[in-house]
């Protein structure tokens, strides 16, 4: 009754912590087990992200030595257009 009354975050996660806590120790496990994978999945999908954008940095700081040892570091500042970008990266073969 209380969900419907207020649309409050704090207050809907505080009801929904006493509807966990109110339920029997099966239910609570299969609960807990369920939130866990949830939980894990999340890391899972945090860890790629990070390292994926990590392995991107990486090969951008590459091409800019790349760049600068070609005599084209005042074309840096054009990295910033994805074409560009991946042009770059085909003639560099990154």
């Amino acid at each position: 009754m209380l969900e419907t009354m207020t649309k409050n975050p704090g207050i809907l996660e505080a009801v929904k912590e006493v509807r966990h806590m109110s339920l029997g120790r099966w239910a609570r496990a299969m609960y807990d087990g369920h939130m866990k994978m949830v939980r894990d999945q999340h890391a899972r999908d945090a860890y790629v992200w990070d390292s994926g954008a990590e392995q991107e940095r990486a090969r951008l700081s590459t091409l800019i030595a790349r760049m600068d040892a070609a005599g084209e570091g005042d074309q840096v500042a054009r990295l910033q257009d994805p074409e560009f970008v991946q042009e770059m990266l085909k003639k560099y073969d990154l």
